[in-house]
């Protein structure tokens, strides 16, 4: 088991607390949220989170590699995402697998230099 899957479930945690605190308070504009809910493993879409760890797109530019998952075969190319890599304009901050029916769906989040 990796250690992301439960940095996933308490940064959704920190994410939730800090909504209603603020929501409480009057920072959050909007409409009053509510307490954060337990979501149940059998209820929710299973996904996860990756941060640390070594997320790379492959040389072929339809495969992707993250920590404890391995290689992931991409449902279309990663050319820009990987042509913006090589120059350094973007930088992958984080990656997100689901599970959605048999397959799994990955996406990354990026970042690009000011």
């Amino acid at each position: 088991m990796s250690k992301e899957a439960f940095n996933t479930g308490l940064d959704a945690l920190a994410r939730g607390l800090k909504n209603w605190a603020d929501s409480r308070s009057g920072k959050r504009a909007g409409r009053p949220v509510g307490f954060p809910r337990f979501k149940s493993r059998r209820r929710t879409t299973p996904s996860v989170r990756f941060t640390t760890g070594a997320i790379r797109v492959e040389p072929d530019r339809m495969h992707v590699v993250l920590p404890r998952l391995g290689r992931l075969k991409l449902h279309e190319s990663a050319r820009k995402l990987a042509r913006r890599l090589d120059n350094g304009t973007a930088r992958i901050m984080s990656a997100t697998a689901r599970a959605v029916r048999r397959a799994v769906w990955s996406s990354t989040g990026t970042a690009t230099p000011p």
